[in-house]
């Protein structure tokens, strides 16, 4: 297939992270990906002509929220409210960044340091992280619930890993974030919707390519829904 008859694509980097292009060793980044939906309402954006706006890492399994702080994205976990009368609290997602083995060990450093009273693992019939608290750290804590994802260390900053992949030109770039990435990416399939000998203008470039991308979607899976906890059970955490 000629270079100018290439179909209508979705980013595929920003849907798949870690995959190797085959040249090499060509490997893209970053360590997330973004939802789909976002993608697409960026490519419409610049189809009308207006500026992308930044997008969320996406993680599908984790039910612990993403915020911005200026410049910087904080991965938050969650918490519930188990037993107040025990003190206790269930972990339903550590931040993004934190492995299970190393949050263990976090925990017991704040049980040494007297920040926790216990934590436990259940592991049947679904593994559940509780942790418990002293009446007196709990009652503290429960006057401004922030206190309880910060103590536990559930509150994270994530730098965006520069995301690597072949140009237009098929050399090897950096990109700074994502969104570098998506505008050199619609210029390009622009240019190329542009090559075709029946289009003669960008705007009819433009129009073929959406007419393109409809059918290229109806073809791609829906994002999975996740399950979430009640939210009346969830302990409310506002980024500062």
């Amino acid at each position: 297939m000629r270079k100018t008859d290439l179909m209508c694509t979705i980013p595929y980097f920003l849907l798949y992270p870690h995959t190797t292009m085959g040249v090499e060793g060509t490997m893209c980044k970053p360590n997330w990906i973004y939802k789909l939906e976002n993608i697409i309402e960026n490519l419409e954006l610049m189809d009308e002509g207006k500026e992308p706006v930044r997008m969320m890492p996406y993680f599908p399994k984790n039910p612990g929220s993403i915020h911005t702080q200026g410049d910087n994205l904080i991965s938050i976990g969650k918490l519930k409210y188990v037993d107040e009368k025990k003190f206790t609290l269930e972990i339903l997602a550590l931040p993004i960044t934190t492995t299970p083995c190393y949050y263990t060990k976090t925990l017991m450093a704040l049980k040494k340091a007297s920040e926790i009273d216990s934590f436990s693992q259940l592991k049947t019939p679904k593994p559940k992280l509780t942790v418990t608290f002293s009446k007196a750290n709990y009652i503290k804590h429960k006057r401004n619930p922030q206190n309880f994802y910060t103590t536990l260390k559930l509150v994270e900053i994530l730098e965006e890993t520069k995301l690597t992949a072949l140009n237009g030109n098929y050399q090897r770039q950096e990109y700074r974030n994502s969104l570098e990435m998506l505008k050199e990416y619609y210029e390009l399939r622009i240019e190329f919707y542009q090559r075709r000998p029946h289009i003669k203008t960008r705007t009819e470039a433009i129009e073929t390519w959406k007419l393109d991308r409809e059918e290229l979607l109806k073809a791609l899976p829906q994002s999975s829904p996740i399950r979430d906890t009640p939210e009346e059970n969830i302990v409310p955490f506002t980024p500062i």
